[in-house]
């Protein structure tokens, strides 16, 4: 008898077994809620993270603002116009004053103190213009040192200082123009008596 031997066809790749693995479980990330068709309930997922809860180690907040501090920090401004001419877009001093608790008394010995000073300082016969600068910041600077004004320290570049001393000089000023005219007026007719000439000569 004959025997038939059938031979095995070869492999033409290697072979490949794919396994299907179950999905990873989503992780938690809110509270989840289930909906009954009547009332709907909310149930909380126990391993859930706390969304109300706060870190421990998150530093407490600053509540202050650049803008808090800025209005803690800021000095009162100076009135628009200038200081002694209400009717005319000024303003007056005392009125000012009183308005962040001044009384009438305090501002005139406030002005008496800085006239004295000015009077050791400055030259009461030029206006403020003609002063030097570097003279009046150091009597702003003393006033504001000083222990009997500590509300001046309030004021954005000691504008009440400032107002009293610009008063002043100008006042100063305007008397020594007047004096000088007087003087040369005085002069013209001590010549004149001198020559002869009569102020009302016709010729």
């Amino acid at each position: 008898m004959r025997l038939h031997v059938e031979r095995p066809y070869p492999l033409h790749s290697a072979r490949i077994e794919f396994i299907t693995l179950p999905p990873p479980p989503f992780p938690p990330t809110a509270a989840r809620m289930e909906f009954g068709p009547d009332n709907p309930t909310a149930t909380v997922d126990p391993e859930a993270p706390d969304a109300s809860s706060e870190p421990e180690d998150e530093p407490p907040q600053n509540l202050e603002t650049p803008r808090t501090r800025s209005s803690i920090n800021k000095k009162i401004p100076r009135p628009h116009g200038e200081p002694g001419r209400p009717n005319s877009g000024g303003f007056n001093l005392a009125t000012e004053l009183a308005k962040t608790g001044w009384s009438k008394k305090s501002v005139e010995q406030l002005a008496e103190t800085v006239h004295v000073v000015a009077q050791e300082r400055l030259d009461l016969t030029k206006c403020y213009r003609k002063q030097d600068r570097r003279d009046v910041k150091k009597i702003c600077d003393e006033m504001i040192k000083d222990k009997n004004w500590p509300k001046l320290k309030d004021y954005e570049d000691c504008w009440p200082v400032l107002c009293i001393l610009k008063t002043k000089l100008k006042n100063g000023a305007a008397a020594a123009r007047r004096n000088e005219l007087r003087d040369t007026q005085a002069r013209m007719q001590a010549v004149m008596n001198r020559r002869g000439v009569s102020p009302n000569h016709e010729q």
